[in-house]
């Protein structure tokens, strides 16, 4: 009887390498409720401190955010805990770097070059570095940009930043210190989030409409951010989801 042998190579039965473990994505973006600029950088010291570093991109010039801040710390009868320099606020301090952005343009550019950083080496979240925006509504006031189109082109630029440095993105717009003081208990009584924005670029303002004074469709800043970012209504939520 004929036989018939097959001759199998010995690297085909080898098995391929596991293929390498893509890392964890960063927590979505977070939006809190306004805040005051001493409120926003205890939430960023106590709540965001890690061994990684924090960047802060304040949408104001240097001076301007000095001067709200010291107007913030001095305000009370006892001394600010941010004065205080405690062993853990030195520490967390030292991790967070500060950038400053006086206009849009500013703003958008800084984003678009963002560098990079190194993935987190454990699937915690809490081992991703931040990237924290303060005022970024501020910065389109007073601009055509104001809008639903402008607002949404800074956003994506943002996300985007931060989702190529593998970092997580937090969002805030500073109360007025009237209004928080009003709302002690309560909230403030109106969020900017829950503002009206036209829908383009460039829309004019008319005279006798309810949205102040917009002519054309209007949307409010909360449902543009909503597409890439989770809003955290309570001002003392310390939890990133």
């Amino acid at each position: 009887m004929l036989q018939v042998r097959i001759f199998v190579p010995r690297t085909s039965l080898q098995m391929p390498p596991p293929s390498p473990v893509p890392p964890p994505p960063p927590p979505p973006p977070l939006v809190l409720h306004p805040l005051l600029p001493s409120e926003f950088l205890e939430y960023l010291l106590t709540h965001l401190s890690s061994p990684t570093k924090t960047t802060l991109i304040v949408c104001s010039t240097r001076e301007t955010f000095l001067h709200e801040l010291l107007a913030c710390v001095t305000s009370g009868s006892t001394r600010h805990a941010l004065v205080v320099p405690t062993l853990h606020l030195i520490s967390a301090s030292r991790a967070v770097q500060l950038a400053f952005t006086p206009t849009l343009h500013h703003l958008r550019a800084y984003l678009s070059i963002f560098p990079r950083q190194k993935p987190p080496t454990a699937p915690d979240s809490s081992e991703f570095p931040t990237l924290a925006l303060l005022n970024p509504i501020s910065v389109h006031r007073s601009l055509p940009e104001f809008s639903a189109q402008g607002l949404s082109r800074t956003f994506a630029v943002a996300v985007d930043a931060a989702a190529r440095s593998r970092m997580r993105l937090v969002v805030a717009e500073c109360a007025e210190p009237n209004s928080a003081q009003e709302g002690d208990g309560g909230g403030v009584s109106k969020s900017v989030w829950d503002e009206q924005v036209p829908l383009l670029s460039g829309t004019v303002r008319g005279f006798g409409s309810e949205e102040k004074g917009w002519t054309g469709r209007t949307v409010k800043i909360k449902r543009v951010l909503e597409r890439w970012c989770l809003f955290s209504e309570d001002k003392q939520d310390a939890a990133v989801p």
